[in-house]
């Protein structure tokens, strides 16, 4: 079990390596720079006090190395070129705790939802609740967030006005439902799906109709049989809902009006502020890899088969 821990680890880092690579390739090979978009032009002397101040002037491959060596050495991911006085590392301890938030809360619904929904509809296959949770599953995978958001605004908003329209004050506001809901329908109605699909594959193995035949509770057929199995796949799919509602999301945070991280990387790339779009992608490549990991490790205490050597 540790060999594989400290493999994966090591392979985390390759993965970051070449995440940091990439982007810093791609990010300094747009056309273009971040102190020539703007709308007023910038004097020659000006630019280039600029570029000097940022080392931009220097060669790409000592920026690459300078940037790497001061995130190795003291994890400083660099200034911000659009936001004076301001780090990148200061940005994201801003805006990451609050997509990270949303990111919980909804991943908390569409876990609390989509699992027993689920559930359910493979108890009761062919039924009305069986084929309303598929229902649910097709409709909540098929309408994207940025269609569902303005309609929950406008129905829970403008016309019961239930719930205020946009905005953020923490977790335990009403403003967090909208956003929340938003994010979660998708991951909810995929949760549903392939706990449906991997409970029926269950239901029919010989150890479940062996459990049968002995006379176990249809209770606890499920609860100590058939459920810890079919967990298996959804971990793997809950895992990768998590590592995407926890990096932000651009739609939906823009129009709830919620100031996270997805829509200030947005905002990064079109001003071509290179170190917060290399921070950034840094940290969401980070937590997709160590969601992974986790979800992983999880694999042996769902299934006491799978052992790592």
């Amino acid at each position: 079990m540790l060999v594989y821990v400290v493999r994966r680890i090591l392979r985390l880092v390759a993965v970051m390596l070449t995440v940091y690579t990439l982007v810093f390739l791609v990010a300094h090979t747009i056309p273009g720079g971040p102190f020539e978009e703007g709308d007023l032009p910038i004097e020659a002397s000006a630019l280039a006090n600029l570029r000097k101040h940022y080392r931009l002037d220097q060669p790409l491959w000592r920026q690459y190395v300078d940037s790497l060596w001061a995130i190795v050495r003291h994890g400083d991911l660099g200034p911000s070129y659009m936001s004076a006085n301001r780090s990148v590392n200061d940005i994201l301890a801003d805006y990451v705790p609050v997509s990270l938030s949303l990111g919980l809360v909804a991943m908390g619904l569409a876990v609390a939802l989509g699992i027993p929904i689920g559930l359910l509809a493979a108890i009761r296959r062919h039924s009305p609740v069986d084929r309303a949770a598929l229902l649910f599953a097709v409709l909540g995978v098929s309408v994207p967030n940025f269609v569902l958001t303005p309609i929950l605004i406008v129905g829970l908003s403008v016309w019961l006005r239930w719930l205020p329209s946009g905005g953020w004050a923490g977790v335990w506001s009403p403003r967090v439902i909208i956003p929340a809901v938003a994010l979660a329908v998708a991951p909810a109605a995929g949760l549903a799906g392939y706990t449906r699909s991997a409970m029926l594959d269950v239901l029919g193995a010989d150890y479940v109709r062996t459990a049968r035949a002995k006379g176990v509770s249809p209770v606890g057929v499920i609860a100590r049989h058939a459920f810890r199995n079919a967990l298996i796949p959804v971990l793997t799919i809950a895992g990768l809902y998590l590592a995407r509602v926890v990096t932000g999301s651009f739609f939906v945070e823009t129009i709830a009006a919620v100031p996270g991280i997805g829509r200030y990387f947005v905002t990064s790339i079109s001003t071509r502020d290179y170190p917060v779009m290399l921070g950034t992608t840094l940290l969401l490549a980070f937590v997709v890899a160590s969601v992974n990991l986790i979800v992983d490790l999880l694999y042996a205490a769902v299934d006491p088969r799978i052992r790592y050597r």
